[in-house]
């Protein structure tokens, strides 16, 4: 993919179940019952992934989108280490896990790193992303993205779906593993661009 997030615009959408005010909490099937009943909402894995999403928003908001790219990226592939308590291998993925600030602070802090934030960007990430309360930047955006999300993609039936100039991507249509949904994506970003092809393509 290399020189792609140079010459692609992009935004990312996050799935959860969308109610409209507070905070991210657990998902009820973690606990059996709703502990906070005025949410923002939860994401489909737990208020630790969704607290994950609110990082992803923040960052597109507060650097480039080579660095935000790189976050988020780094973000998805450090899952295992951001619910370790849930996580199952055969799957590949999280479990419900409630938030957990220690492990939180300590990916996103490697994936920061690894993104190349500056000391300025890590504190307006960390800033950005706040509390979740009403008000705060991010709490708004999540609250847009998982409204969006919900209606773009009635029933959430898989995360795996790309609009590339108009162009709706849909893993489903691809084998389960990915590569081949993943190369054309990538055919049709490089079909879309006007420019010289980056090494990418």
């Amino acid at each position: 993919m290399e020189g792609l997030p140079d010459v692609v615009d992009y935004t990312t959408h996050f799935m959860g179940d969308w109610t409209g005010v507070g905070a991210c909490t657990s998902h009820p099937a973690s606990c059996g019952r709703e502990i906070v009943t005025v949410m923002l909402g939860r994401s489909h894995h737990g208020s630790q992934c969704c607290y994950a999403d609110a990082a992803n928003l923040a960052a597109a908001h507060v650097v480039d989108s080579g660095k935000s790219w790189a976050f988020t990226h780094c973000m998805f592939a450090s899952q295992k280490a951001l619910c370790p308590k849930t996580w199952d291998d055969g799957k590949q993925e999280c479990g419900t896990e409630a938030y957990d600030a220690a492990s939180f602070r300590n990916v996103s802090a490697a994936c920061t790193a690894t993104a190349g934030f500056a000391d300025d960007e890590v504190a307006k990430l960390v800033d950005a992303v706040g509390a979740l309360a009403p008000g705060d930047w991010v709490h708004d955006a999540l609250v847009a993205d998982y409204a969006y999300t919900t209606a773009n993609n009635p029933g959430s039936p898989h995360p795996g779906w790309v609009v590339v100039d108009g162009e709706f991507v849909d893993s489903g249509k691809y084998d389960p593993d990915g590569a081949d949904w993943a190369k054309a994506v990538v055919a049709k970003v490089c079909a879309s661009y006007g420019g010289a092809a980056p090494a990418g393509c």
